[in-house]
């Protein structure tokens, strides 16, 4: 077993967020939709959010880069229960889903467990983030919001 300083670094991230009151289930997922690390406190299952995270991603993607340019980082879903939050690390996605009654400091830890996610994909595995980094200003994403 592994120790506490040398566990997964996707799990690291997921249980992060998992402990924040409010949230249902953190989970991160490749591009083929594959789970790499969840936590789900109410016993959600994230191979089947995972699959629809992608097609929302990618109808989503299409629709912001006729509106305003190339791609989404995160989309941001607020029901009239829910938060829903994907985020883009580069070469893996982030899911959270949360209570609506949760506070903004939920988009603090989502940001910070996008930057653990791409900290341990840039340190463990170099090859796979340098070809996908932006070289300019143009090429940064943008942000949707969707209320």
């Amino acid at each position: 077993m592994k120790a506490e300083n040398q566990k997964d670094r996707f799990q690291v991230a997921v249980d992060y967020l998992s402990e924040y009151s409010g949230v249902k289930i953190a989970l991160v997922f490749d591009k083929e939709g594959l789970v790499v690390a969840q936590n789900s406190p109410s016993a959600i299952d994230g191979e089947p959010i995972a699959a629809i995270g992608l097609e929302f991603l990618k109808v989503n993607n299409e629709y912001a880069k006729q509106l305003v340019g190339p791609g989404c980082e995160a989309i941001s879903l607020k029901t009239d229960k829910d938060w829903i939050v994907l985020a883009d690390s580069g070469e893996f996605y982030l899911f959270v889903l949360a209570e609506r009654r949760v506070d903004d400091l939920l988009s603090v830890r989502v940001q910070r467990s996008v930057e653990m996610i791409t900290n341990y994909v840039d340190k463990k595995y170099p090859e796979l983030n340098s070809s996908n980094k932006p070289n300019t200003p143009v090429a940064k994403k943008v942000e949707a919001t969707h209320v």
